[in-house]
């Protein structure tokens, strides 16, 4: 009923486009199709992708189609060599690639496919969220290495090197930054939106480059440094680890910890593992102690589903605002206790992970439909449940594959030779061929 259309509405049982309208769904499942062995669903899509998928008059967002759309594409491609979809992703690249084109490096954040116009918000005064330019290397930098084009990662190194060279707020990122001048201008100093994957990126661009970048690595471990010594704070009574948020320049920090922080503990334990990390032993404990933090964000709601945010302000451990209370079927929980099972075997993560998995069944699952967010996470009366009837494309592509891969083999897709983007899609670090064990084990 949503077929080729960027969003599934399971309630009203009916698709809608939003900016993309190029099957942004659909891309972004590609991957998890082929993962889950479900080959013929799989090729039913590339059929649509060869006859159907068109890069014309789209005004996009940048980093939301190059980590959806880009990295879905690239990563169906590397598990089924399927040429066409590296045809597509290098057109759909080359189209956005205008947008590059400032002092920085850094992209405006909109660009229109047709002619390669891009702009930031007019009311920004030339800014664009901080994470979204610059958590672009992975899926660019794999891009190059595939179509042996070095301007792609040419690319994506000049952001790099912008945010190595770039002046911090007391050693912290922003919300927004100048594409110009690469100085933050606006918004809350925070491991969540608009900041979120910039830190998540320079890990994994350290893994990426197969570790010939140690100015990338040198950097993540100066942001880490700094967040843990300014931002992470333990709730009264239970001693919960969190981030904290704080103002522009610092003036007021705050006990705001979004679901989207929740990507920091599988951060924090993959740089962890790296040789070349000095804290590894903090970095893992960390990583340990927020994953519990997020875990009991679902543990501790009615539904067993956790809140978009919640706030530590009250001497309380948590709340939850009543502004708050909604659940995006986000996966970054999810996302973290695969990656803490990958590298401990600590049972409790599966557990957990298991646990949520069935209270996303009970919750949010529309009966033939699929899956949908919902408004209140605190309402256990089916009939007082309140659809928001919208499921987001990162369902699919992260949700569920992460909790797939927290039950599947070590083998698969395995740590130590990919990395995945921040939006799940699996790229390998090294040049050789990996396919074999994904396909030989579904």
């Amino acid at each position: 009923y949503a077929w080729g259309m960027d969003v599934v509405m399971p309630v009203a049982r009916r698709g809608a486009n939003e900016q993309y309208r190029m099957g942004i769904t659909l891309l972004d499942s590609l991957d998890t199709l082929w993962i889950m062995g479900l080959k013929e669903k799989f090729y039913v899509a590339l059929d649509w992708v060869k006859n159907d998928l068109v890069f014309n008059t789209q005004e996009v967002s940048v980093f939301e189609t190059t980590i959806r759309a880009l990295g879905g594409l690239l990563a169906a491609y590397h598990l089924s060599h399927e040429a066409v979809l590296l045809e597509k992703a290098e057109e759909l690249a080359t189209k956005m690639e205008p947008a590059f084109n400032t002092p920085t490096g850094f992209p405006k954040s909109t660009v229109r496919l047709s002619d390669g116009a891009a702009w930031c918000p007019s009311w920004s005064s030339n800014s664009a969220s901080f994470s979204e330019v610059t958590s672009l290397y992975l899926e660019w930098n794999y891009l190059s290495k595939l179509t042996k084009k070095p301007h792609f990662k040419q690319r994506v190194d000049k952001i790099m090197d912008s945010m190595i060279h770039m002046d911090t707020i007391q050693g912290l990122y922003a919300q927004w930054v100048n594409v110009d001048s690469a100085k933050f201008t606006s918004g809350d100093i925070t491991l969540g939106s608009r900041v979120d994957s910039a830190y998540e990126y320079l890990e994994k661009a350290w893994r990426a480059s197969n570790r010939e970048r140690k100015d990338i690595f040198d950097e993540y471990l100066a942001r880490i440094d700094s967040v843990v010594e300014q931002l992470v704070k333990q709730s009264d009574p239970n001693g919960f680890t969190y981030i904290q948020q704080c103002t522009f320049g610092k003036g007021k920090c705050h006990g705001q910890f979004d679901h989207l922080v929740c990507f920091a503990p599988a951060m924090l334990a993959l740089g962890a593992q790296e040789e070349s990390n000095p804290k590894a032993e903090e970095h893992m404990k960390l990583a340990e102690e927020i994953t519990e933090t997020c875990y009991e964000a679902y543990r501790r709601m009615p539904t067993g589903l956790a809140p978009e945010i919640i706030k530590f302000d009250k001497g309380t451990d948590f709340y939850v605002a009543d502004a708050d209370t909604h659940n995006l079927l986000r996966p970054e929980t999810v996302e973290s206790l695969f990656v803490m099972w990958r590298l401990t075997h600590d049972q409790k993560y599966r557990d957990w992970g298991w646990k949520i998995f069935k209270s996303f069944q009970q919750w949010t699952k529309v009966d033939g439909a699929g899956y949908s967010s919902i408004k209140n996470v605190k309402i256990t009366d089916k009939s007082q449940r309140q659809w928001r009837d919208h499921t987001e494309s990162f369902f699919f592509a992260e949700t569920m594959k992460y909790l797939y891969l927290l039950f599947e083999d070590d083998n698969v897709l395995p740590l130590e030779t990919y990395v995945f983007n921040t939006e799940a899609h699996a790229f390998p670090i090294h040049d050789e061929d990996t396919r074999e064990r994904i396909s030989s084990s579904s």
